[in-house]
């Protein structure tokens, strides 16, 4: 859906087109043009560019769920957990050159369609891995090279946003029983 900044009337994005629905939508620099996740049957999900001059869509790649833009590069996890790149040209709304694979073991969620990735707007990039309950955040420099954790091993790290300037990460985590911690049953803790 979209509506002017100043308000008015809400209006459709795009439109289904053999999709079941649309999900994570993530503007590109221009804000006019965004990319999203279509989910549906296996022909018609991916990850799609739209624009607000118009509804219609194109399909850039297949995909299990979203992906996330940086500095001309479109990320998205390949086969469930193989985090990808590969350059999206805008302009012709297609991928050229090789796919590039980032990371493997990256987590995501089956239910959503969502990927615990985040690309700040120089390319770094922020992803939590899969499989055991007990995860950790940790730095890595462009050449793959581990800099260092965040905070001790958690089983409650739920989704990450890597802000702009790269030094904080948000961190999501899910509802809690009444605690110490967090007083208030069913609270959601975002540090």
């Amino acid at each position: 859906m979209r509506v002017s900044a100043s308000g008015g009337e809400v209006r459709p994005a795009t439109k289904l087109v053999g999709q079941n629905g649309h999900r994570f939508p993530q503007f590109l620099p221009d804000g006019r043009r965004f990319l999203f996740f279509g989910f549906g049957t296996a022909d018609s999900q991916g990850i799609y560019l739209g624009s607000l001059d118009s509804q219609d869509i194109t399909k850039v790649v297949s995909s299990e769920g979203p992906g996330v833009y940086a500095e001309g590069i479109l990320y998205w996890v390949r086969g469930i957990t193989t985090l990808v790149a590969q350059r999206l040209d805008v302009e012709q709304r297609r991928l050229v050159g090789e796919v590039v694979t980032v990371a493997d073991q990256v987590a995501t969620d089956t239910v959503s369609g969502g990927i615990a990735v985040s690309v700040s707007q120089s390319g770094l990039i922020a992803y939590r891995t899969g499989g055991s309950n007990r995860r950790q955040f940790t730095w890595y420099d462009r050449g793959g090279r581990m800099l260092g954790g965040i905070g001790a091993p958690d089983d409650t790290l739920w989704w990450t946003q890597l802000q702009s300037w790269e030094t904080l990460v948000a961190v999501l985590t899910p509802p809690t029983s009444a605690s110490a911690t967090s007083p208030i049953a069913g609270a959601r803790g975002c540090w």
